[in-house]
């Protein structure tokens, strides 16, 4: 038998990510050629990161993550940051959700909300939702705190009054007493959200 194939995999810690770890448990990828090593990401700078710098060869980013960094300064002056989106993993399964002292959107104008990062990770998207519900910049404050884990356990901790969050995060929010505010799908119906990247040098070799 040829040997595997070996590729590393980074992603974030999200309910959308099981096919990969049923494909691994069930010996798909190895019926294929291929061993997966997936590791688990902070936030998606250290994933931007880890695949520019060719820790990984393939990575979940949001679609943003991967346009901001192409788009970058740092790539316009020589920076070598070739990585392109080859699929789309899914297009928003995300919601708003608020500690249970903010049972609705108006109550959040002058508090602290949790992000990924301030350029990237569905921040944009996040802001959409406020500007159209009256929100100006100055109505509230962004706290930049990583991946989906870290912000669950901020918004349970009475650190930020709300987040964006994903399965299985959502849910356990919820029956901790958290409200729902909106859902991605209503925030913005056509939306690429996490995709699989990988570097542009690496796909052709």
């Amino acid at each position: 038998m040829a040997p595997l194939s070996h590729l590393r995999l980074i992603q974030f810690r999200a309910g959308y990510n099981l096919p990969v770890h049923a494909a691994i448990e069930y010996g798909i990828f190895a019926k294929y050629g291929l061993e997966i090593e997936v590791a688990y990401t902070p936030g998606s700078d250290y994933l931007i990161e880890a695949l520019r710098s060719g820790k990984f060869e393939i990575g979940h980013p949001a679609a943003d993550d991967v346009v901001a960094a192409v788009e970058s300064e740092e790539n316009k002056h020589g920076r070598d940051i070739d990585l392109f989106l080859f699929m789309g993993l899914h297009s928003g399964l995300l919601s708003l959700i608020a500690a249970p002292e903010y049972p609705d959107v108006g109550s959040l104008r002058g508090k602290l909300l949790g992000v990924d990062s301030r350029r990237t990770g569905f921040v944009f998207l996040l802001e959409k939702f406020l500007r159209s519900n009256g929100f100006g910049p100055q109505d509230y404050s962004l706290v930049e705190i990583g991946g989906w884990e870290f912000r669950y356990q901020a918004l349970l901790e009475k650190k930020i009054a709300a987040t964006l969050l994903t399965s299985p995060f959502v849910a356990d929010a919820l029956s901790c007493g958290c409200h729902l505010l909106s859902r991605g799908d209503e925030i913005l119906p056509v939306y690429q959200a996490t995709c699989g990247a990988a570097r542009r040098a690496w796909a052709r070799d």
